[in-house]
């Protein structure tokens, strides 16, 4: 099967050193392909109107807003958008989850270079592409069509932005003034969250939302 190549690729990636690697190892194997990168969302979603390129690499755990917000809030904007999730993350729910809302593959940051090449050309080609521990999971889904059973957080927008805040280490006190809600009101919104997430503390609440991906109800606008 023959592929076509790349013309325009946007990378998604709050790494300096995760950009310039692959930026160059891209260049190197298409040497007329554009790249253009950004490190948070919000930037991938104000400048994508103007983009027009062939496929978007998001990774998942940013600062802003993770790559499944982002691929959300794309998708809206443009449903054809193809989008590879690339990830250190290998999670069959927020693979799932990422399919769910029409992304096209998914490899994990372990794969080598032919491997993320050969994702980017079967993607631009209008096929799915996967690489991770659950591929055989993966390709009974889309066999078998989508399913709606991956675990999925539903938070409110503002139980949402606590815990992003959490997970960047703040403390209750500094998401009380950062937010302009009480100390108390912190804390009330913490335990619904360990509640629903079923976990103890805040390092496994974290730690369940990167595992298991996340279905914020914030992206409404």
């Amino acid at each position: 099967m023959s592929f076509a190549n790349p013309k325009k690729i946007v990378l998604f990636d709050d790494h300096p050193a995760i950009i310039k690697g692959l930026t160059f190892a891209i260049q190197g194997e298409w040497p007329e392909c554009a790249i253009q990168a950004f490190r948070s969302g919000s930037q991938v979603i104000e400048a994508y109107p103007s983009l027009k390129t062939d496929i978007v690499l998001l990774d998942y755990q940013m600062p802003d807003q993770n790559g499944y917000a982002t691929a959300m809030k794309l998708l809206r904007i443009d449903p054809t958008i193809k989008i590879l999730l690339f990830t250190f993350l290998d999670s069959l729910p927020i693979a799932g989850n990422f399919l769910s809302i029409g992304g096209r593959g998914f490899v994990t940051k372990d794969a080598d270079l032919d491997t993320l090449f050969t994702a980017i050309r079967t993607i631009i080609q209008g096929d799915y592409y996967f690489h991770s521990s659950h591929d055989r999971q993966l390709s009974e889904i889309l066999h078998h069509g989508i399913s709606n059973t991956f675990p999925k957080i539903q938070f409110s927008q503002r139980e949402l932005e606590v815990c992003l805040k959490l997970s960047k280490g703040l403390s209750a006190k500094m998401i009380a003034q950062e937010l302009n809600i009480s100390q108390r009101t912190v804390e009330s919104y913490k335990e619904a969250l360990m509640a629903k997430a079923g976990v103890k503390n805040t390092t496994e609440l974290i730690a369940f939302v990167y595992r298991n991906g996340v279905n914020p109800k914030w992206f409404d606008d």
